[in-house]
């Protein structure tokens, strides 16, 4: 059975918005209250997690005590909070970016900063009416669309390396 590259690539793209709607949206594990506390404040979160990983670093040194017998929690414990929730913001749309570089072929780059900035929206507007025990954030908009913006450049260069292009005609 062959599958044609404009169903794998829109069943990649469903399977990856389920993702991004788990990881953001479903209550943390033995999350019972909702969060009351948002931020409306651009770039209050970032400045935060910034000064706490210029006092703490980015490394969480207490890991150290899982290695090497239990790497599992290791791995889980080895970054700061503040490292987490910058970059792993930042990591969560960079295959949005890439996507939006493949589905369309004009205007990749403003195309991708919208979606990144839809998308992301939609999750704090979700995670702010109670849709989810999370914190809303406007700080994660703007880590999620330099994520999307970082997915697309990359995408770009790798097709400028390549010379070749997967774009649908869009």
């Amino acid at each position: 059975m062959k599958v044609d590259k404009k169903h794998f690539k829109a069943a990649a793209l469903f399977g990856y918005m389920v993702t991004v709607a788990l990881l953001t949206l479903r209550p943390f594990a033995g999350a019972v209250m909702y969060e009351a506390d948002y931020n409306f404040v651009l770039f209050a979160s970032i400045n935060n997690y910034m000064r706490h990983m210029q006092n703490f670093g980015m490394i969480n040194y207490s890991a150290f005590c899982y290695f090497p017998g239990n790497p599992v929690l290791f791995a889980k414990n080895i970054f700061t909070i503040s490292f987490i929730n910058i970059w792993g913001n930042v990591a969560l749309f960079v295959p949005m970016g890439v996507f939006m570089g493949m589905y369309f072929k004009k205007h990749k780059i403003i195309k991708a900063l919208l979606g990144g900035l839809t998308m992301s929206t939609a999750i704090e507007i979700a995670q702010f009416i109670g849709l989810s025990s999370r914190r809303a954030d406007v700080d994660d908009i703007i880590l999620n669309v330099l994520g999307s913006l970082i997915g697309v450049s990359a995408y770009i260069g790798i097709i400028k390396l390549t010379g070749s292009e997967v774009a649908d005609e869009n």
